[in-house]
This record gives C-alpha cells, structure tokens and sequence, in this order.
C-alpha cells in the first residue's frame, strides 16, 4: 500500500500550577520529544525511504484574570527547537528537494470578546 506514514513515538512532561485567586491562572510549562522512526517499506517506483529524526518543542501559557474572570490567555509555543533539517516521508514536495519547516516559535495572545 502506498503512502503508509512512518511509525513514530512521543513523550510530554507537562508541569501545571493550579491555583485561584491570584492574577495568573492555568499556567502550565511542557516539553515535549517526538521521534520518527526510518520508512523503508513503501510501494517500488513510486515513494522512496525516508530517515528517522527527532523534535523536540516546548510550551508555557498562563491565563490573566481580574475578579475571577478570565481577561486573557498568553501562550509561549517552541518546535522543533533543535532546528533539525527533516523531512516527513508523507511530505510530497521532498522529491523537490523541499525539506519540513526548521525552528518555528510562536506566541498565542487570546482575549475573549463579549458582545
């Protein structure tokens, strides 16, 4: 069969702070680590293997309050933080020669409107 994925294993640690009362709620810290193992059983003549690599990302988010009501989320996301040149053995634009996104940082501002 074609265009079968890469077998693959992953592990997160989150750490979260529950508390009430303050400023800051629902904070949390995670790092994450996903590895993809090597494809090389795939249809003759159309794919070809594709190398194990590995990721690794983090992320922090918090929520602001005032008055027990939530005013905002901040959210502080990291993959692939090593920066590792990959290439996912589904990703048809690699017979191009265009590899996966590197190091991708990315920050999350949520404020809830009410109308």
């Amino acid at each position: 069969m074609p265009l079968i994925p890469a077998p693959k294993v992953g592990a997160e640690v989150k750490w979260e702070i529950t508390h009430s009362g303050g400023i800051l709620n629902n904070c949390y810290l995670a790092v994450n680590v996903n590895h993809h193992f090597r494809q090389d059983h795939y249809l003759e003549g159309t794919e070809t293997a594709t190398d194990a690599y590995t990721l690794m990302g983090a992320s922090v988010h918090t929520d602001i309050q005032k008055n027990g009501k939530r005013m905002a989320s901040i959210s502080l996301i990291g993959d692939n933080l090593t920066d590792k040149v990959y290439v996912d053995h589904l990703n048809r634009l690699k017979y191009v020669g265009i590899r996966n996104p590197g190091r991708n940082i990315t920050f999350k501002l949520e404020i809830p409107l009410t109308f």
